[in-house]
C-alpha cells in the first residue's frame, strides 16, 4: 500500500521517542522546583500530573504551527514543539513554586 498513514501504536512509538525525554527532563526540573518550595506529596503529585498533561497537549498543539524538522522522519514534527512545551510548563511550575515560597 502506499498511503502515508502511521499507526496508532507507531504514533505511541513516536510520542515516546521523541517527546518522552523532554517530558522526563522536565519534571525532574519540575519536582526540584517543587520540593525546594516545600509542597506537600498529595499537591506535588498533582502539580506533576497537571504539568505532564499540559506539556502533551500543548505539544500536540504547537505541531501544527511550530514548522517541523526535516530530520528524523515524522518524529521531527515533535521535537520543537515538545522543547517548547517543557520550557513554557517548566517556567509556569517555577513561577507557581516561587510565589508559593515567597507567600510561606
Amino acid at each position: 500500500m502506499d498511503d502515508h498513514y502511521i499507526t496508532i501504536g507507531e504514533l505511541a512509538l513516536l510520542v515516546g521517542l521523541f517527546v518522552g525525554p523532554f517530558l522526563l527532563a522536565g519534571a525532574l526540573t519540575q519536582f526540584l522546583l517543587l520540593r525546594q518550595a516545600r509542597l506537600r506529596a498529595p499537591l506535588l503529585v498533582f502539580v506533576l500530573v497537571v504539568a505532564a498533561v499540559l506539556t502533551v497537549l500543548l505539544t500536540w498543539g504547537l505541531m501544527f504551527v511550530v514548522p517541523s524538522i526535516n530530520a528524523f522522519g515524522y518524529g521531527g514534527a515533535f521535537m520543537w514543539p515538545a522543547l517548547i512545551a517543557v520550557v513554557v510548563v517548566s517556567t509556569c511550575v517555577a513561577l507557581l513554586a516561587r510565589f508559593r515560597r515567597s507567600a510561606a
